[in-house]
Order: C-alpha cells, then structure tokens, then sequence
C-alpha cells in the first residue's frame, strides 16, 4: 500500500472565504479553533487538513458523505507527544482537546492511536511509559479498545488507567473542565 498523497491546493483556513464554514463544523464537533494546530482547507477533496507534531498530514472530510471521516497521509500507528504519563484517545480532535485542557500540565503527554487499539508500532512508541491512561471514547469500541491495548501493553507499562468518557461521548465532546475531571484521579494518583 502507498502513502496517500497531501493534497497540492491547500490553503490556510484562517482569513479565507471558508473559516466561517470551518468554525461552525468544528463546533458541531465539540472542537473550537484554539484547540487545533494551524488548519488547512483543500477544495479538490474537501477535507479540513492539518500537520501533526511530527510533520504528519490528516484530512478530515467536510461533506459527511465520504465512507472514511479522516485520511492519513502516511501510515501513523501514533500521533502525539509521549510522556512518563501519556494520555491515549481514539481520535486526532479528542487528541488536541484534550491536549488543550492539560495545557498548564506539560509533563502530561497527549497522543492518540488513531483508533481503538494499539498496534505493534503504537506499543514500541509507548514502552518507556510509566502510566498509560486510556481515554477512549465512552462506548463499546473505546472499552473493547482499551482491554485489548492494556493487555498488549501490561508487560510494558503496568500502571494502566481507563478513563472513560460518559456513555456516548468522545474526549472532544466534553468541556476542559469536565476533562480534566474525567483525568484528574488518573493522573495525579
């Protein structure tokens, strides 16, 4: 399989004709501008892009008609920052929300394994870890997710939190505050 390509028009979100149209799908989202690293908009495929901390490209489709909500433009197994203490989501918008409420905590890292799971790549990433703290969705997945990544990661980091989100809801759905509620037990203990 070859890498996807970054689309070659994008262009930045903010300022232009469609950052009006972007506030409000990240809204719709949970998700507000300052949470996100610098936005791109590509036309030709319509997706909402950004660039990760290592320089990684992910495309978020705008139109809800397409079979896959984000592309990414590499093969990443984790995108983030790892820490002692790292805190994993499912998805890249949870990621930076999450990110955003623990920004006066830098010693917290934030990454997420792009799914719910965590590959052998993902595991290698994570092995220096002295706590993993699991802040999948709050649904069936996030918990299968969790089970199957802790049991993949017990040999490696033995002090593994679930941190679960209300039934339903994704990290990006809840308020700073209410994150850092859901993660205050988990990462202070």
């Amino acid at each position: 399989m070859h890498d996807r390509t970054v689309p070659t028009d994008l262009r930045p979100v903010m300022g232009s004709d469609f950052e009006d149209t972007v506030g409000r799908f990240l809204a719709s989202k949970g998700m507000m501008f300052p949470y996100l690293p610098k936005l791109w908009y590509s036309a030709s495929t319509r997706r909402l892009c950004l660039q990760d901390d290592s320089g990684g490209w992910h495309g978020r489709d705008l139109t809800g008609k397409s079979n896959a909500k984000w592309l990414h433009f590499a093969k990443p197994h984790l995108v983030g920052t790892v820490c002692r203490c790292t805190v994993l989501t499912e998805d890249i918008f949870s990621m930076y929300k999450v990110r955003f409420a623990l920004r006066n905590t830098p010693e917290i890292g934030t990454a997420t394994t792009l799914g719910a799971g965590c590959s052998t790549t993902a595991a290698l990433a994570l092995k220096n870890c002295t706590t993993l703290v699991w802040a999948y969705d709050g649904d069936r997945a996030g918990d299968d997710g969790f089970k199957s990544g802790s049991k993949r990661m017990r040999a490696l980091v033995p002090r593994q939190i679930r941190a679960r989100p209300p039934e339903g809801l994704d990290p990006k759905d809840m308020d700073c505050t209410d994150i850092r509620e859901l993660l205050k037990g988990a990462i202070n203990a």
